[in-house]
């Protein structure tokens, strides 16, 4: 047999002797134990709580999965809603129905987004350029459409 066949079977017993008894056999429980220890001998340290996963609220999934820190969002998120107010709802509908009229505009519900973005008058800054919010330091303009995105939707702008 090869040694992937006998790890298999090893595999199997293992499995079957758990299901039997309920409990791991001595020899596994040493060898996991050493596979929690570093290559010096010492026992790993349990993970600290930041890397613990967290249930997170649906705007923290969208800013994270877009790389944009919940701080950052929230300043993104005032400026834009400073927008909306001194617009209105009504008027910012009217304006993407127009973009969705329009035949140059390739992708209204994009522009429609960045357009938003850009009545902000928010200063997107990088490493280098410091502005309102530094974005471009960590992020390029296909996540900040996606948290532009949650914000539309969490809005209710996306309604045409």
């Amino acid at each position: 047999m090869d040694n992937q066949k006998i790890a298999q079977e090893l595999m199997r017993l293992a499995r079957e002797l758990i299901a039997k008894k309920g409990e791991v056999p001595e020899a596994f429980k040493k060898q996991w134990k050493d596979k929690d220890k570093d290559n010096d001998g010492k026992e790993n340290e349990p993970k600290p709580d930041f890397l613990k996963k967290k249930k997170s609220s649906s705007r923290e999934l969208i800013a994270r999965r877009g790389k944009m820190t919940n701080e950052d969002y929230d300043i993104l998120e005032s400026f834009l809603d400073k927008v909306v107010r001194r617009m209105g709802k009504r008027k910012l509908m009217e304006y993407k129905a127009k973009l969705a009229e329009n035949p140059k505009v390739r992708d209204p519900e994009m522009r429609f987004r960045w357009d938003l973005l850009w009545a902000s008058k928010i200063k997107i800054g990088d490493a280098r350029n410091p502005g309102d919010v530094n974005l471009y330091a960590y992020m390029n303009d296909a996540q900040i459409d996606t948290a532009l995105k949650h914000y539309v939707q969490s809005k209710g702008l996306d309604r045409l």
